[in-house]
């Protein structure tokens, strides 16, 4: 299956679902994501908070991009199905960096849905500066959209001001891990905003990679 004909599968498996609503699909989409999420707390191992919301991102993205997703018969039981699966799978790699998931979530065109309303760890970092917003919400929206819900997750809470010994005791990734995310993630970002950066400003990538 292409890329262009899996995000058209989510697309529309999104909007019969009412996740693109203009007035109520965040909602929509928060609440499915919460029950699909509640149901990983039951597994005989530990997920933290945030990895349940992270798998539960991942399986709904993969089950409305799945053709044996019947709309017509509980996708909420499918994309618990695909979850429990996804974190049975995690937990048999353990510690090593897993990508997984065929499809890119922004497909779903819905902004700010890596969980629950107040839950979102993109806030202001204390070292931004008013006049800087135009360029912070580039910024965002490029780490908002990285296909990688680890990067993603990872450049999120350095920008909201997390040092690495925080996002390790919140997450409960090693510190590698979180490393070569940002790592990952910074290389994708810059060059997502290559147009946007004057070559003789440019930082190398190795001098933006953080703690480690």
């Amino acid at each position: 299956m292409t890329d262009d004909l899996a995000c058209r599968r989510i697309q529309e498996a999104a909007q019969a679902l009412g996740f693109l609503d203009p007035r109520d699909g965040r909602a929509k989409y928060q609440a499915f994501q919460r029950k699909v999420a509640d149901c990983l707390a039951a597994l005989h191992f530990h997920i933290s908070e945030d990895e349940r919301y992270e798998i539960a991102g991942e399986a709904i993205v993969a089950g409305l991009g799945s053709e044996r997703l019947d709309l017509s018969r509980e996708p909420l039981a499918y994309c618990k199905k695909a979850a429990i699966r996804l974190a049975h799978k995690r937990q048999g790699m353990k510690s090593k960096e897993v990508l997984v998931g065929d499809y890119p979530e922004e497909c779903l065109l819905v902004k700010g849905v890596e969980g629950e309303a107040g839950r979102n760890t993109q806030t202001t970092s204390p070292g931004r500066s008013a006049e800087d917003d135009d360029a912070w919400e580039l910024v965002d929206g490029v780490i908002g959209a990285l296909r990688s819900p680890r990067q993603r997750d990872v450049l999120q809470r350095q920008s909201a001001g997390q040092d690495d010994d925080t996002i390790t005791e919140e997450t409960g990734r090693t510190k590698n891990a979180i490393y070569q995310g940002r790592t990952h993630g910074v290389n994708s970002v810059q060059d997502q905003l290559e147009e946007y950066i004057r070559p003789g400003h440019l930082k190398s990538r190795r001098s933006l990679g953080g703690e480690r």
